[in-house]
């Protein structure tokens, strides 16, 4: 009797075991999953970043991590790519602020464990442009000089200008970052940027062909704002 009483009692014992993992499974199959797909992560370990990477969330928990072509990605998943084509699809602009980068590695003033643990470096910032171009997201011409950069004012807008021709860039190309594009990254559009009717008479009159070189920008021959002209030459 006792050994029947201790079978019934085993029975039942695995009996809810299974109900649980039943349950579990159950809500494991309904949990929504999520799939990252095409970024480069860095996991916080200190390794090497992974290029093209997945990442699995099932619920609220990572499910799989690793590289995209050696994991399977669940049919069902709801996918997004992190592989930067999603700037260019859904119209995000990015000022990438090269020139202070380039400041801010010569004097070794980025952040040890962005360096260290992130792996960040001046080449990083470089190919991340390269992308950003190559995928054809609006970019405009910005600086992030601040502190003890201040002191590269204005001289570093042009630099920023003359950085983006040496990553590839034409100088008409670097001329419209920084004039229409800024304004569209700024919501302006309508009244600066172009000089077309209509609009602002924000102008700059010069001798020299920007084209051939940026250091004619800094050396105006009159400057006209909101119509006001200013001789300076």
């Amino acid at each position: 009797m006792k050994a029947l009483s201790r079978l019934f009692v085993l029975m039942l014992f695995f009996f809810f075991v299974a109900v649980i993992m039943a349950a579990e499974e159950k809500k494991e199959k309904e949990e929504p999953v999520t799939a990252l797909l095409g970024g480069t992560l860095i996991d916080g370990n200190g390794g090497a970043p992974i290029a093209n990477s997945a990442i699995i969330i099932q619920g609220s928990k990572i499910k799989e991590v690793g590289r995209a072509d050696k994991i399977k990605i669940p049919e069902k998943a709801k996918k997004i790519d992190i592989s930067g084509n999603l700037m260019a699809q859904k119209g995000v602009y990015n000022v990438p602020t090269l020139a202070v980068y380039r400041e801010l590695y010569r004097a070794n003033g980025v952040p040890a464990f962005l360096v260290e643990k992130r792996h960040w470096t001046l080449s990083m910032h470089e190919t991340l442009f390269k992308k950003a171009r190559e995928r054809k997201i609006t970019m405009g011409i910005g600086t992030d000089s601040v502190g003890q950069f201040m002191k590269l004012y204005p001289g570093i807008y042009f630099t920023e200008m003359k950085y983006f021709v040496e990553l590839g860039a034409s100088p008409m190309e670097a001329i419209v970052a920084a004039t229409k594009n800024g304004a569209l990254i700024l919501g302006k559009i309508d009244e600066l940027g172009t000089i077309e009717a209509g609009k602002l008479a924000d102008i700059q009159v010069l001798k020299a062909d920007p084209l051939k070189s940026f250091d004619n920008l800094g050396k105006p021959e009159i400057v006209i704002t909101d119509g006001k002209i200013h001789l300076l030459q």
